[in-house]
C-alpha cells in the first residue's frame, strides 16, 4: 500500500524517536512481529474458510435450484405416476445425462424403491429413510451425505402431482479431491475436509498424510493449519486449511536484518532528516493557523492556499470550500432577512384584509379567528352588512398555501366586494366569483371551497350556498344541522350553477362554520382531530369558545396542527 506524503513524514519520524529509544529491545519487536504475523495467518484463513462457505452455499443454492425444477418436471412427474420401474429408471438415466451431477435420485415410495433398486443399497438404512420422511414434510431441502468414505452436498425436493406427494427427486455434488482442489484454488490455500477426524478429501491428493492440527513440513515447506466447522441441518464436516509458515521465518529473518541496518543509518541522519520534515510541516500548518484566525474574526476576503500536495492540501481546500460556503452562507442570510421582513410585510397586508369589525346586529353575537400555517395563507372569512336587510357571511379556502394562495384570496375578496348588490343573493354571488376568476385559476391549477350565506334580520331567514366547502353546522333544538348546497368548487368549471337554500332561525341556536384545517390535523397515534370532537366543543362552557377551539387542536395534534390554514368564524343567537 502506497502511504501518502504526510503519513510517511510523520512515520518517519516517529520512527527515528523509537529507534533510539528501543533499540536494545530488538529481540521485542521482532516477537511482536511473528505473534502479529502468525495472527494474520489466522485472519486470512478466517477469511479464505469464509469465500469456502460462501463457494458453498453458492453451491447448494445451484442444487436446490436444479432440484426445484426437476421437482417441476413434466416426464419425471408422468413416470412417477405410472410407479413404473423401468418407466423411472428411464427418466433417471435421461436426466442424470442432461445434468451431469455426482448423485442422482428417483425415489416414488423410498422405502420401497431403496429395497427394489439395487443402485440404492447403499442407501437402504434408517438415516436415509428419516431423511427422505423430513423432505416429504417439507422439513429439509438440503444436507450432506457421507457414503462409502464420499461426500455429497445433497438437495432434495418432493415432487407432487395436483397437490399429491408421489416422490423424491435428489441431486448432489461430490466434495472429493477435485472439488477440494477447486476450493484451493479460489481460496489460494491446501483445502482437507475431516469427518470425525477421519480425512475424506484433500487438495493436497491422497499421497499426502496430514496431520490435522499441527505444523507440518510438506515439499520442503512448513505449513500451519486451522481446522473450520461447517455444518449444514443435522451434519457437520471440518474443513483443514493450510498457510505456508515458511515464509513468515523467511520474512522474520529479513525484517531482522532491515531492522539492524536502518537502526545505523538513521543514527547518522536522524538530525538533518528531522530538520528539514520539521521546516516542511510546520510551513502550511503555519498558513491554515493564519487563514483560520482569519475566518476567525469574519474576513473571508483571503483565499487559503497551501502548495503541499498531500493532506494538508486536501485540508487546504477544505478551508477555502468553508470559505466560500460561509460568503454563501452570509449571502443567503441576509437574503432570507429580506424575504423575512417581506413575507412579515404580507402577513400584515393580508391581516388588514380582514374584517376590522363585526357586523352589529341585535342579539347576535360573533367570534372569528384566522391563523395561518406560515406568515401567509390561503383563508380568508368576511362579512357584508346591508343595514336595512341583515348582514353576509363568507368563508373560503384556496388549494395549497403560501404566496401564491394568499394571491388568489385576495383577488376572491375584490371580486365578492365588488358585487354589492348581489351580497344578499348566495348562488349568483358565488356564480359570478366563479366566472370571474375561473381563468385566473384554471392556468395557475387552483380551485377555492367557499360558502356564503346572508342572514334577514327581520325575516330571520338565512340564506346560503356552497361551492364544495366543509359544511357549517348550526344548531338548535339540542342537535346539529348541517348547511349545504348542490355546487362545485370555485375554478373547476366556466359556467358552474349553485343551489341556493334557506332556513329560519331560532334563538338560541349558533352556527360554526370552519375550514378543514381544524377537523384534519392528525396525532401522533394517527388519529384526526375530526368533525365529532369539534361538534362536542362547541357543547362546552367556555368563556371563548373559538380560541379554546385552536388550543384544543393545538393540545391534540402539536406540531400537526400547523399544516394548514385554520380558520373558525362562530355565531351565536341569543334570545332577547
Amino acid at each position: 500500500m502506497k502511504i501518502k506524503k504526510i503519513q510517511y513524514k510523520i512515520l518517519l519520524l516517529l520512527s527515528i524517536i523509537l529507534i533510539f529509544s528501543l533499540g536494545t529491545s530488538l529481540l521485542m519487536v521482532l516477537k511482536s512481529v511473528s505473534s502479529n504475523l502468525e495472527l494474520q495467518i489466522n485472519q486470512d484463513l478466517d477469511a479464505k474458510f469464509s469465500l469456502i462457505e460462501v463457494l458453498l452455499k453458492s453451491e447448494e443454492l445451484a442444487l436446490k435450484k436444479q432440484v426445484n425444477l426437476l421437482s417441476e418436471e413434466p416426464t419425471l412427474k408422468m413416470s412417477l405416476q405410472t410407479k413404473d420401474h423401468i418407466t423411472i429408471q428411464d427418466t433417471a438415466s435421461q436426466l442424470q445425462k442432461m445434468l451431469e451431477n455426482d448423485l442422482f435420485l428417483i425415489l416414488s415410495d423410498e422405502i420401497e424403491v431403496m429395497a427394489k433398486f439395487p443402485k440404492l443399497a447403499k442407501f437402504k438404512n434408517i438415516e436415509k429413510v428419516i431423511f427422505f420422511q423430513r423432505v416429504l414434510d417439507e422439513e429439509i431441502s438440503s444436507n450432506i451425505w457421507i457414503v462409502n468414505n464420499k461426500t455429497y452436498l445433497i438437495a432434495a425436493s418432493a415432487v407432487e402431482f395436483y397437490d399429491f406427494i408421489i416422490g423424491v427427486v435428489v441431486v448432489g455434488k461430490e466434495l472429493g479431491d477435485s472439488f477440494t482442489k477447486f476450493l484451493s484454488k479460489k481460496a489460494k490455500s491446501p483445502v482437507s475436509i475431516y469427518s470425525k477426524d477421519i480425512l475424506l478429501s484433500s487438495s493436497w491428493g491422497s499421497e499426502v498424510k496430514l496431520l490435522p492440527l499441527q505444523n507440518q513440513t510438506i515439499d520442503q515447506t512448513v505449513w500451519q493449519g486451522k481446522s473450520f466447522n461447517f455444518k449444514l441441518n443435522d451434519t457437520s464436516l471440518s474443513f483443514y486449511l493450510q498457510s505456508s509458515y515458511s515464509y513468515i521465518l523467511s520474512l522474520l529473518n529479513e525484517i531482522s536484518l532491515k531492522l539492524l541496518l536502518l537502526g545505523l543509518i538513521i543514527f547518522l541522519i536522524a538530525l538533518f532528516v528531522s530538520f528539514i520534515f520539521s521546516k516542511q510541516l510546520i510551513r502550511p500548518i503555519e498558513t491554515l493557523m493564519k487563514s483560520a484566525m482569519r475566518l476567525k474574526d469574519g474576513d473571508f476576503n483571503h483565499e487559503v492556499l497551501v502548495n503541499s500536495h498531500d493532506e494538508l492540501s486536501i485540508l487546504a481546500n477544505s478551508f477555502e470550500s468553508m470559505r466560500v460556503s460561509l460568503i454563501k452562507q452570509h449571502k443567503e442570510l441576509a437574503q432570507n432577512e429580506a424575504m423575512k421582513k417581506d413575507l412579515e410585510l404580507a402577513s400584515k397586508i393580508q391581516t388588514s384584509l380582514l374584517p376590522k369589525s363585526c357586523p352589529k346586529a341585535d342579539g347576535i353575537e360573533f367570534n372569528a379567528k384566522l391563523l395561518p400555517s406560515s406568515h401567509i395563507g390561503g383563508d380568508y372569512y368576511g362579512y357584508f352588512t346591508e343595514p336595512k336587510n341583515g348582514f353576509g357571511v363568507i368563508i373560503a379556502d384556496v388549494s395549497g398555501h403560501g404566496a401564491a394562495s394568499a394571491i388568489l384570496m385576495a383577488m376572491a375578496r375584490s371580486v365578492l366586494q365588488s358585487r354589492v348588490d348581489l351580497h344578499s343573493q348566495p348562488a349568483k354571488l358565488l356564480e359570478f366569483v366563479n366566472h370571474v376568476l375561473y381563468s385566473d385559476l384554471e392556468e395557475a391549477e387552483c380551485f377555492i371551497s367557499m360558502f356564503y350565506c346572508f342572514y334577514n334580520e327581520k325575516t330571520k331567514e338565512l340564506k346560503y350556498s356552497n361551492a364544495g366547502h366543509n359544511r357549517p353546522l348550526y344548531y338548535r333544538d339540542n342537535e346539529y344541522e348541517e348547511l349545504d348546497t348542490d355546487g362545485m368548487l370555485i375554478g373547476i368549471l366556466d359556467d358552474s350553477e349553485y343551489e341556493e337554500k334557506s332556513i329560519v332561525l331560532n334563538d338560541d341556536g349558533f352556527l360554526v362554520l370552519y375550514t378543514d384545517g381544524l377537523t384534519e390535523p392528525h396525532n401522533k397515534s394517527g388519529e384526526e382531530y375530526s368533525l365529532d370532537r369539534l361538534k362536542t366543543h362547541f357543547l362546552l362552557d367556555h368563556i371563548n369558545l373559538v380560541q379554546s377551539l385552536y388550543d384544543d387542536v393545538d393540545d391534540f395534534a402539536g406540531e400537526n396542527a400547523y399544516y394548514d390554514d385554520r380558520t373558525c368564524v362562530y355565531i351565536k343567537w341569543k334570545s332577547s
